[in-house]
């Protein structure tokens, strides 16, 4: 696992985008929620398409969006490390 339970934008701009990817790398949790909520007090952005993109790009990368999606005051999504589905898969057939 890694050292950060959320990135906001305090935590993107206090460690940056390689600290939190360099994790990632290393250490990747198996399973990830994306929270996309209203930032806009921050000034920069969306999670996925702004201040956090290359994160996301790494996610997107490696982990396998498992369709499901929370929606309540906002949404969430819940992504599985693809390594461990493809290993699954490798030993089932």
């Amino acid at each position: 696992s890694i050292p950060y339970t959320h990135v906001i934008p305090p935590e993107w701009a206090y460690f940056g985008d390689e600290t939190i990817l360099n994790s990632l790398r290393k250490n990747h949790p198996d399973w990830i929620i994306v929270i996309d909520r209203n930032i806009e007090t921050y000034g920069v952005g969306s999670f996925e398409e702004g201040y956090g993109s290359s994160i996301m790009a790494f996610i997107k990368r490696n982990y396998e969006n498992t369709g499901f999606k929370a929606d309540t005051n906002f949404a969430a999504s819940i992504y599985k490390w693809k390594q461990d589905t493809e290993k699954l898969s490798a030993m089932l057939f």
